[in-house]
């Protein structure tokens, strides 16, 4: 999420972040979020609506998907796209397809994992060329929330299952003690 924010910002877009927890909302705004939404007070859909208005968004990129699709859509400008990164809230949905229609809007599954090597390869030589450049320039960095030593890893793994991380936890393989 973090990264996708930053992603954004760069290529010149406005961004919105979600969280379930409100102590993750500073990093979302340090991202470069324009809007920083705690799910467990209201849905992405009515913080965009109240915000930016309804039909304001042209991505949408959603790992939560069935219990936020109807909202995507809702904020869904014409011509958008819902892109669906995983299921954390299960595989079936109800879909409004006349809104959806109206809107033509597009549904996309994305699955790295999936996809050949050859589709793989391409995407990355994308992302070398368009958002590399960034890093070098100082415009994305990656956010590490803790590095721990390959002899704490169940503790690095509890800290993710348990969500109290804020960006990326590291095993060094070189440290012996932290």
């Amino acid at each position: 999420g973090l990264a996708a924010i930053q992603v954004a910002r760069f290529l010149g877009a406005r961004a919105a972040g979600t969280s379930r927890s409100s102590g993750k909302l500073p990093a979302i705004v340090r991202a470069g979020a324009d809007l920083a939404i705690d799910t467990t007070e209201r849905s992405f859909a009515e913080a965009v609506e109240e915000r930016w208005g309804r039909d304001a968004v042209d991505v949408v990129l959603d790992p939560v998907g069935a219990a936020t699709l109807a909202g995507d859509v809702r904020v869904l400008r014409t011509g958008g796209r819902v892109i669906i990164l995983s299921m954390l809230s299960g595989a079936r949905a109800e879909l409004d397809i006349a809104a959806f229609w109206a809107k033509r809007g597009r549904l996309i599954g994305s699955a790295l994992r999936a996809r050949p090597r050859e589709e793989k390869a391409q995407l990355v030589a994308r992302f070398r060329e368009e958002i590399l450049p960034g890093f070098a320039a100082g415009k994305l960095s990656v956010d590490v929330d803790s590095v721990f030593p390959a002899a704490r890893s169940a503790e690095a793994f509890e800290r993710m299952k348990a969500n109290r991380n804020v960006g990326k936890i590291l095993i060094d393989w070189n440290l012996t003690s932290a």
